[in-house]
């Protein structure tokens, strides 16, 4: 496997309004290149002696090459309320984009023994892109300077992938 990647990211945070909002705002980058080839075949035999052939369990070798790309920005808040409330909000957007190919490669011979495969792969390649807007809100109770209540909604996301092999 070769895999390169790439990231960088910018906040900017500060206390405002006597420290009782702070807030960050942000940008995301990452990129993930990636190479590898799969090929998993296997050598079968009821004697002692080695086997004369192996068979390819997923048929030829599979070159597959990814990149996937993403972006995002986000902003996030709290603000004291009192002594003991504060509450909490933040929104961020993210772009994925994925594409991948598989290439199939003949092996006729593993160490000098023919493989025979098992199956027959043909050449893959898809792309998807994806955006999504997900958030929270919270708000938190102090009532003691040991005891904390909150409560919290928020949506997730997990960015697309595929995967071309067989």
């Amino acid at each position: 496997i070769r895999s390169h990647q790439i990231s960088q990211e910018f906040r900017l945070a500060d206390n405002v309004l006597d420290e009782r909002l702070s807030y960050v705002l942000g940008a995301y980058y990452v990129n993930v290149a990636s190479t590898y080839e799969y090929f998993a075949y296997g050598g079968f035999s009821y004697d002692v002696t080695p086997p004369g052939f192996f068979l390819s369990l997923n048929g030829p070798k599979q070159h597959v090459d990814a990149d996937t790309k993403s972006h995002a920005f986000y902003a996030n808040a709290s603000y004291q309320l009192s002594d003991r409330w504060s509450g909490s909000g933040g929104v961020r957007y993210t772009h994925d984009k994925v594409i991948a190919g598989m290439t199939p490669i003949e092996v006729p011979f593993v160490d000098g023994k023919p493989v025979l495969p098992l199956n027959t792969v043909l050449a893959s390649s898809a792309q998807i892109s994806r955006d999504n807007i997900s958030g929270k809100v919270a708000v938190q109770f102090q009532q003691t300077p040991t005891l904390m209540w909150y409560a919290n909604a928020g949506t997730g996301y997990k960015g697309p992938t595929i995967d071309p092999t067989n």
